[in-house]
């Protein structure tokens, strides 16, 4: 009697199990057939084989969930002799185990991002708190099929709707957007996007975009690219093709990109390359062969393109071009003579090139141009499309009708937030925290504790930008920025905005560079007004108060730093164009110091 009691319970186990699975999103009968044929072959019921016998085998229910990984990762549940997607449903999800090694990376990129509002997401679906999970987890799981908003800003049913191929690829829309879509242009629906500017950062907007358009007149009538005659007569063309006796370089260029603020860099050429007939595409894998390769990398060596130009990572680098003479120089450390051009910024790094121009490291196959900066382009030659954005910016944040002080470091430690915060939180000002845009799950896990332990800790006008939001659209919204001796201080003085660098903020080890780097003082450019931690709040009171009196001095410093601002993309395509083609240089090429021929 007690064996039929017990065999009854073992069979009503196992039907409620086999329930369960049949109900679960992650289990794909269709899929399953697919790709295991024996199972078909065998007249087995796919359901019931991968109870009994995949999920021990290894075997995937989907593309959602990996048996292998989670036995291997959970070697208790291996010992238990359950199912794995069983064990998962059951007891898995509520002890915050992880279905696939991709689920780890989509968390980390989604909770980094403010698209996903925790609370939010709570008050607007109270089944989450009755399946006591984690929301993030809940809506990775259910959003799709429950078709829930990840926060208000973001609608996982427009987005469906306006890109079918996600929804019939099964990736989470939120995902998807954040990890792929939007360095492919895709945007998210206007019905997401409830723009209510407030009427003060309107007036600043429409302020910024006459300057603008004020400053692109005057700055572009200054430059005139050379004439053919004198390109002649000087011999500034291009014998490219002549001298490598190559193919014709179709016009197909590939922008390589590591990280956000690479991609962000490229950007404006890539959109100006589509303009000029150029097909465009970017990757993330350095080593993929290119027709046309633009790099942006720190240490890249042997590119693999038929044409490669290569430009700065940022405008710091490893110090500011402001000392001619600094030993070991830039191109010691990063040669260029492995790639056909170099392209840079402005007169300060132009200067820093000529004085160690007899290098044969300084030195790309074809020439050195300073072109400008392409990453300064858009609020020039798209404004309407930047303005649009800092308009998105300004509705996630709804700031008040108060001054807004910037922070954005290169790098959160040494306890430099929580220096920010308490040193001007008493301000009747806008405190907006923007971290930098980290490529590793590490250190986005790192910043966003970070940022959930302050929001935990201070109240008042405080604002967290998304890491991934574009710096320049942070910029035209404030008044004044704090850092430590990041790039922005210099993108800083495009919008007229002073940087206040605090120079006791420690700059930390970096081991995974080589050589590794010690930790550090900051070493900000000069266009910086320098201040103490302790000093901070005094700083940015008074630098409020003199705005308008230090804007001479930012523009000068704006100029030295940065060459055609508006056309800098038009210049790079141009002589891109120049180079596959084998004509005149639409701009001179910087010569080198005596001592050393290009040719």
């Amino acid at each position: 009697m007690t064996k039929t009691v017990s065999s009854i319970k073992q069979i009503i186990k196992h039907i409620r199990d086999l329930i369960l699975l049949s109900a679960s999103s992650l289990f794909d009968k269709a899929w399953y057939i697919q790709n295991y044929p024996d199972v078909k072959q065998a007249g087995i019921n796919s359901l019931l084989h991968y109870y009994r016998y995949g999920g021990f085998e290894g075997r995937d229910p989907s593309p959602k969930f990996n048996s292998r990984w989670y036995l291997d990762n959970y070697p208790d549940v291996s010992l238990s002799g359950i199912n794995p997607l069983i064990h998962y449903i059951r007891f898995g999800v509520r002890e915050g185990r992880f279905p696939n090694p991709q689920t780890i990376d989509q968390i980390d990129i989604l909770r980094a991002s403010d698209l996903f509002n925790e609370t939010w997401f709570l008050h607007h679906y109270p089944q989450v708190k009755k399946a006591n999970m984690d929301p993030l987890r809940y809506y990775l799981e259910y959003g799709v099929v429950e078709l829930l908003d990840p926060g208000p800003n973001f609608s996982t049913r427009n987005y469906l709707l306006d890109y079918p191929d996600i929804k019939e690829a099964g990736i989470n829309p939120l995902f998807h957007y954040l990890k792929f879509g939007r360095s492919e242009g895709r945007v998210l629906s206007k019905e997401a996007w409830k723009i209510q500017i407030n009427p003060f950062k309107q007036n600043k907007l429409r302020s910024l975009c006459h300057n603008i358009v004020v400053d692109h007149q005057s700055i572009s009538t200054s430059i005139q690219p050379i004439s053919i005659q004198k390109a002649r007569a000087k011999k500034y063309y291009c014998n490219y093709p002549k001298r490598t006796n190559q193919k014709k370089i179709s016009k197909q260029i590939t922008f390589f990109f590591t990280e956000m603020s690479e991609f962000q860099a490229l950007q404006p050429v890539a959109w100006m390359a589509n303009l000029h007939g150029f097909k465009t595409s970017f990757s993330d894998d350095l080593n993929n062969a290119a027709e046309i390769g633009v790099y942006v990398q720190h240490h890249l060596v042997n590119p693999n393109a038929n044409l490669s130009i290569i430009m700065l990572h940022d405008i710091g680098q490893y110090a500011w071009p402001e000392c001619p003479s600094f030993e070991p120089n830039h191109w010691t450390d990063e040669p260029w003579h492995f790639f056909d051009i170099g392209v840079l910024p402005g007169r300060a790094w132009s200067q820093c090139w000529y004085s160690v121009s007899d290098s044969p490291n300084a030195n790309p196959r074809l020439g050195v141009f300073e072109l400008g900066w392409p990453k300064a382009d858009p609020p020039y030659n798209q404004p309407k499309m930047f303005i649009k954005d800092v308009n998105r910016l300004l509705a996630r944040l709804h700031i008040k009708d108060l001054p807004s002080v910037l922070y954005a470091p290169s790098w959160e430690n040494d306890g430099k937030l929580d220096d920010f915060i308490k040193s001007l939180i008493h301000l009747p000002i806008n405190l907006l925290i923007k971290q930098a845009s980290w490529p590793d799950g590490n250190n986005r896990r790192r910043i966003r504790e970070i940022i959930n332990t302050s929001q935990k800790l201070y109240n008042g006008n405080i604002y967290f930008i998304d890491p991934d939001i574009n710096i320049m659209s942070c910029l035209a919204i404030s008044d004044v920025l704090v850092s430590d001796e990041s790039n922005c201080l210099v993108e800083a003085l495009l919008f007229d905005v002073p940087g206040i660098a605090v120079s006791d903020w420690q700059i930390p080890a970096i081991s995974n560079w080589d050589p590794p780097l010690a930790p550090r003082l900051p070493d900000p450019p000069k266009s910086a007004i320098r201040t103490t931690r302790y000093g901070l709040g005094n700083t940015v009171e008074e630098v409020l108060k003199n705005r308008n009196k230090l804007r001479p001095t930012i523009r000068q410093y704006r100029d030295h730093y940065f060459s055609h601002i508006g056309i800098s993309s038009e210049l790079v395509v141009s002589v891109i164009e120049s180079a596959i083609t084998g004509s005149y240089w639409p701009v001179e090429p910087l010569l080198p110091r005596k001592g050393y021929n290009i040719n």
